[in-house]
């Protein structure tokens, strides 16, 4: 099983798209865990709002175990979006209670009892969670998006020796020689195994001392919506890790797949 902590949202397209979706990265990745038919649970916070009870409604129609997902007074986060030629723009973005988890000893048993790997966010309270999560043996991954330069060294050296994958959004403007740059300094930090995705020029991989690149699936011009695709991503990357004798190379593709699934709907899943 792959549980997610961290992150939920509703992302709403402002007009004229009009439409809302429950959202954010690590309910992403479990929801489109749940998709593929994986075993996967999110563990989470909702507000006592209107918008926590479609998060939590959303999750239970595709079969998600929401057990663990706790309610406090207060807003549940909301994301206003934008799409502009075929590229989506974040207008604003409320947290809420989203990222106030709390993990128990009860949590902490069912991770040790059912978890193989626990995906985090930066965006749901990484830097806090793992100091409950790193002494669990079990492998853990980290979706850091863009925020690398946003924090200091002494920050990424309290997360990032614990991480056994870290996900990296480069965007497409990223060179091959820039990833492989940003990989080294994560690298410095004890990481196992990072990934950069590199928008529509694909994504690069560094496993130790292999690197390996593999191209976008989809055309720009096939694209309605990129929003979610790199959770999309990150799914398929850990479904082929738990899966047997998968290699890095079909770890790779599977994730680029499941992405290329995404940027054909408006949502994240």
């Amino acid at each position: 099983m792959i549980v997610g902590i961290g992150d939920n949202c509703i992302d709403y397209y402002l007009p004229p798209i009009n439409i809302k979706r429950t959202g954010g990265n690590v309910v992403n990745v479990a929801v489109n865990l749940r998709k593929h038919n994986l075993a996967a649970t999110y563990i989470g916070t909702v507000g006592t709002d209107k918008k926590g009870e479609i998060v939590l409604s959303s999750l239970n129609k595709f079969g998600l175990d929401t057990s663990h997902v706790s309610k406090l007074d207060g807003e549940t986060g909301i994301t206003e979006i934008e799409v502009v030629n075929g590229e989506y723009i974040i207008k604003s973005e409320k947290y809420g209670v989203s990222n106030k988890i709390n993990i128990s000893k009860e949590t902490l048993e069912f991770l040790r009892k059912n978890a193989h790997i626990i995906h985090l966010s930066i965006t749901g309270s990484a830097f806090t969670l793992i100091e409950k999560l790193k002494d669990l043996d079990i492998p853990i991954s980290c979706d850091i998006s863009n925020f690398y330069l946003n924090y200091s060294k002494e920050d990424w050296s309290s997360l990032l020796p614990h991480i056994d994958y870290v996900f990296v959004s480069g965007g497409s403007n990223l060179s091959k020689e820039e990833a492989l740059e940003t990989s080294k300094q994560i690298f410095s930090f004890g990481s196992k195994n990072i990934i950069i995705t590199l928008g529509s020029n694909g994504c690069i991989g560094f496993f130790q001392n292999k690197v390996i690149s593999q191209p976008s699936l989809i055309k720009p011009s096939e694209v309605v919506d990129p929003l979610g695709a790199g959770d999309s991503f990150i799914s398929g990357f850990l479904s082929s890790v738990i899966s047997v004798n998968n290699t890095s190379d079909q770890h790779l593709k599977i994730a680029s797949q499941w992405a290329a699934e995404t940027c054909q709907h408006y949502g994240a899943w």
